[in-house]
């Protein structure tokens, strides 16, 4: 069995409690997005740091539909809006990741709440934009972003 279709058979399976993948993707070689694939709830969470929506007939929609979708699981998008400027993309997958990493860890996890868990993170932190992100938080962000794009 390759590695593929290794990796969805343990997609359609039980899923195991705390499993996930997390996939940073680029458009147009320039602006990132992630995906936050949560097999315990079914469910892909799709987070882009200007909150765009996505449009019904855009690759990752189509792509999710005739195949995770057509399974059952969800895609939720983040229309969370956190960018302000033209550079920061990176930066704010390193942020989002790190707090997805936390909501894996809380009881929250399975509830499908992940977006939520996202925002009142954001507003606990008081970050809406990189800005108000400061300390260590800051600092590991930028690291992780710099390590990305250094491999």
């Amino acid at each position: 069995m390759n590695e593929n279709a290794k990796f969805a058979a343990l997609l359609l399976v039980s899923p195991p409690s705390r499993a996930s993948c997390i996939a940073p993707y680029s458009t147009n070689g320039s602006h990132w997005h992630e995906l936050f694939l949560c097999v315990a709830e079914k469910t892909v969470y799709h987070f882009e740091a200007f909150g765009k929506a996505l449009q019904p007939d855009a690759l990752l929609q189509t792509t999710f539909d005739r195949s995770l979708g057509a399974q059952g699981w969800t895609l939720k998008v983040s229309r969370l809006l956190v960018q302000n400027d033209g550079s920061a993309c990176g930066v704010w997958l390193q942020v989002v990741r790190d707090i997805y990493l936390e909501y894996v860890a809380s009881d929250e996890y399975g509830g499908g709440t992940f977006l939520t868990f996202l925002e009142r993170r954001l507003l606990e932190m008081g970050v809406r934009d990189l800005c108000a992100l400061h300390g260590v938080a800051k600092r590991a962000a930028g690291k992780a972003n710099q390590a990305f794009i250094l491999e």
